[in-house]
């Protein structure tokens, strides 16, 4: 029988992290978690200490690189040993209660069979741990080292959907606002230093990849420079003083370029500048440019 861990990285996060593990951490050996400060801002760290069962939380400063947030619990912490199982789910993910009650048994099964590796939805659903494997790229993290035999669970058992595994999706109850996708997507392009945000949907044409994220760390860099803070304020204040109609030609064409370069750009522009609605923004996403 395999020891079973529930991982990942949360902040101040109490709703959510109380409804993750509500129906499993009776059901399992333990909580593993990197928290930062905001943990301990709402009760979330009390939480999850009194669930950690043999698990810890591991306190570290807020960095925006995920993957080593979540090195930190895989590597670091000294819980998970070879042969361990761990299994990944994001904060406003959630469980049905009578699949978590079983859930020991399913994934012995799958372990005794001779599963490595579960992917649900091609997310990583659990893992059993081996001495190679790490976290690589943020914020949309890869695991180094994870084995073969592995499934998909949405097709290995019939009754398995996914239902018994789900997301609180943006305008759900309990998830975040319907438009929470621009200022989501519109920080892992502007505040974070390191993002393979961009290669999104470019995985096949390398080097416009290439050309935008260029543009994207010029961008930031120049900004800074003039004193715009890396924060989505930030982001607004810069695309309004670029696109100032008083501002020099050459400057706000440049601004005009760059907002029109990418998607998340021209929607987060759309939102917090033109104050456009949600559902205008998302109808025309594909055919809007900021005239000059």
């Amino acid at each position: 029988m395999s020891r079973i861990f529930l991982c990942g990285t949360t902040s101040k996060e109490f709703q959510n992290m109380k409804e993750l593990t509500d129906p499993i951490f009776n059901h399992i050996d333990g909580l593993l978690y990197t928290i930062d400060d905001g943990a301990f801002q709402d009760g979330t760290y009390e939480l999850l200490n009194e669930r950690k069962g043999e698990g810890a939380l591991i306190h570290r400063r807020f960095v925006q690189n995920h993957s080593y947030s979540h090195n930190h619990w895989l590597l670091d912490s000294g819980v998970l040993k070879t042969g361990d199982v761990f299994i990944m789910r994001d904060s406003q993910e959630r469980f049905h209660p009578e699949w978590a009650s079983k859930i020991r048994n399913f994934i012995d099964t799958l372990v005794f069979g001779g599963v490595k590796t579960a992917f649900n939805y091609n997310k990583l659903f659990f893992a059993v741990k081996n001495d190679s494997m790490e976290f690589v790229n943020s914020p949309h993290w890869g695991l180094k080292g994870w084995q073969q035999k592995a499934i998909e669970m949405s097709n290995y058992h019939d009754e398995l959907k996914k239902e018994w595994t789900w997301r609180q999706r943006d305008g759900e109850e309990g998830g975040r606002p319907i438009d929470n996708k621009i200022d989501h997507e519109a920080k892992y392009y502007w505040t974070y230093g390191n993002s393979n945000h961009l290669l999104l949907g470019r995985e096949d044409n390398i080097e416009e990849y290439q050309r935008l994220e260029m543009i994207r760390l010029h961008i930031r860099d120049q900004s800074r420079l003039l004193g715009f803070e890396l924060t989505l304020q930030g982001l607004e204040d810069f695309m309004r003083w670029m696109t100032d109609e008083e501002r020099e030609e050459q400057t706000r064409i440049n601004g005009l370029n760059w907002i029109n370069s990418c998607s998340i750009l021209k929607n987060f522009y759309r939102k917090h500048i033109a104050k456009e609605s949600w559902d205008d923004i998302i109808s025309t996403e594909n055919s809007w440019e900021l005239e000059y």
